[in-house]
């Protein structure tokens, strides 16, 4: 199974984006953002920075896999 491809979407930033849709428009633009976020190229400023957080997180968690993953307790 392959993980989520973005990290954070809250509610209230996804229905901000929404309510900026006209109305009939919704269902074209939640299927190119599908799209977007599935290639990792954004057509919208909104898919650009979902992408741009989800390749930041996947560096970060390779960086600390490098390091040896959880840092352990000294006890």
């Amino acid at each position: 199974m392959s993980r989520p491809f973005f990290v954070r979407l809250t509610t209230a930033d996804f229905l901000a984006q929404v309510f900026q849709i006209p109305e009939g428009q919704h269902k074209l633009w939640l299927s190119t953002l599908a799209l977007d976020l599935v290639r990792g190229e954004g057509s919208t400023e909104y898919a650009r920075a979902l992408i741009a957080e989800a390749q930041e997180y996947s560096k970060k968690m390779s960086e600390n896999g490098k390091k040896g993953g959880r840092p352990k307790s000294r006890g």
